[in-house]
């Protein structure tokens, strides 16, 4: 068999769409990202928590094949799937950075009943706040930041 051939024999008339999935991956790589971080989370919690995956579809009402599909890191979870993982495992995969210091603050409160004069949170607003996690600053003493 001559060059030509070989080469011939071994090619393929159809598309290997390999282009279409690389720009469907760029596209969607912000996403995709995200889904694999929360991967990782939930295969560190299983482990940590010694928790099949089967257990996992068991608690959150789905199926094993969807926990598994999940776990590739490939998926694009609803909200309401993040929620049903978060409480079958006690953790948090999403948060929403603080939008308002004030309403953290007020809520803080009316939880606490105390007295709050000007205060910085650290970290993210979860509908309660961690005084333990909030630095005081008065008017005789400046703001770290400033």
């Amino acid at each position: 068999m001559k060059t030509k051939e070989k080469l011939d024999a071994l090619t393929s008339d159809k598309t290997s769409g390999w282009q279409v999935k690389a720009e469907w991956r760029e596209k969607n790589e912000a996403w995709l990202d995200k889904s694999a971080d929360i991967a990782i989370k939930v295969l560190r919690e299983l482990r940590h928590q010694s928790i099949t995956q089967k257990e996992l579809a068991e608690r959150t009402n789905v199926s094993a094949q969807y926990i598994n599909k999940l776990l590739k890191g490939q998926e694009n979870l609803s909200l309401e799937t993040i929620c049903k993982l978060e409480a079958a495992l006690g953790i948090t995969l999403v948060s929403v950075p603080l939008y308002c210091l004030t309403m953290a603050l007020d809520d803080a409160k009316k939880q606490q009943n105390i007295v709050l004069k000007s205060y910085v949170c650290i970290g993210n607003y979860s509908g309660r706040v961690d005084l333990d996690k909030v630095e005081e600053w008065t008017n005789e003493s400046k703001h770290p930041a400033a």
